[in-house]
């Protein structure tokens, strides 16, 4: 893939960034600020996620080898897309996005296969094929919930998203594995693109559509090439962890884990008079450290 096309990729993702803010009016897709738990103050468009995803996918498809990883990728991308759009326009039960995310997770497995092989530096473990598909099922349905999850502030989910793009690029070139590779920086700069809209004070969000292919995404590429390690969950730790605390603190206190609450991390840190761009800077700062120390762990 020739070094002008992920550039390319991020100026349509920025083209059909704008053509998507003057869509979201038009289609019922304005996220209203409701002054408890979501922290903007402005109506906003919430389609950015479309502008990401379709700048990617026709980009996957005219410049990436057509391996089932990339089909396996796009199969469930699409799935969650199209679940996030409605999401985006009409509202749907959480009951009714987790059957998309569990019918994307169990397409993609079943396109892809599920690697075996759980590696841990030196050594190899070698897991039965129904744990193993019990994990890889478990992780593609969480993280979309963990990076929707953390889609709480202007430019927080990308903030956490892109070095971890950035970080499995890099990981895969040195690995020689061109294909995933391709994929991850042409996801990078699609999100890149959108970028400038969606920073404080943010004029367009990603949506569900946005953040749940991004979780989905960002997971899927971990295991692209065949190989997967605990190092590897890096690349989503502070999602995945945000998501395990807020979850994990609703059940201990007796409360539906699905209600959303003020109880995620940029919640937090904005009760300690934190503004949205220390939020992002300290959410990126960690999602950086962690790529990178998944990286040097899983060379």
């Amino acid at each position: 893939m020739a070094v002008v096309v992920p550039v390319l990729c991020f100026f349509l993702s920025s083209l059909l960034s704008l053509l998507f803010l003057r869509l979201s009016p038009v289609l019922g897709a304005i996220d209203p600020p409701d002054g408890v738990r979501k922290l903007h103050r402005a109506p906003t468009p919430r389609l950015g996620g479309m502008a990401i995803f379709s700048s990617f996918f026709l980009f996957s498809l005219l410049f990436l080898p057509k391996t089932v990883g990339v089909l396996s990728l796009l199969f469930g991308g699409v799935i969650l897309v199209f679940s996030g759009f409605l999401d985006d326009t009409r509202t749907l039960a959480a009951g009714e996005k987790l059957l998309f995310q569990c019918l994307a997770a169990a397409g993609a497995l079943a396109l892809f296969g599920v690697p075996s092989d759980l590696r841990f530096l030196s050594s190899a473990l070698t897991l039965p094929i129904p744990l193993a598909t019990g994990f890889f099922f478990l992780f593609l349905v969480a993280a979309p919930n963990a990076v929707n999850f953390s889609d709480g502030a202007d430019g927080l989910a990308a903030g956490c998203v892109l070095p971890s793009l950035l970080g499995l690029s890099l990981l895969f070139f040195s690995h020689g594995e061109s294909v995933p590779a391709g994929c991850a920086l042409l996801l990078f700069f699609a999100l890149l693109g959108f970028l400038p809209f969606n920073r404080a004070p943010a004029g367009l969000f990603m949506g569900d559509a946005g953040s749940q292919f991004l979780g989905f995404a960002t997971a899927f590429l971990t295991f692209s090439d065949g190989r997967f390690s605990p190092s590897r969950l890096l690349f989503l730790a502070l999602p995945l962890t945000d998501l395990c605390v807020t979850v994990g603190g609703r059940i201990l206190r007796g409360k539906n884990p699905f209600r959303a609450d003020r109880g995620h991390l940029h919640h937090r840190l904005a009760a300690q008079g934190a503004s949205t761009g220390e939020i992002v800077l300290v959410a990126s700062a960690l999602s950086s450290a962690a790529a990178m120390l998944g990286v040097s762990l899983s060379l």
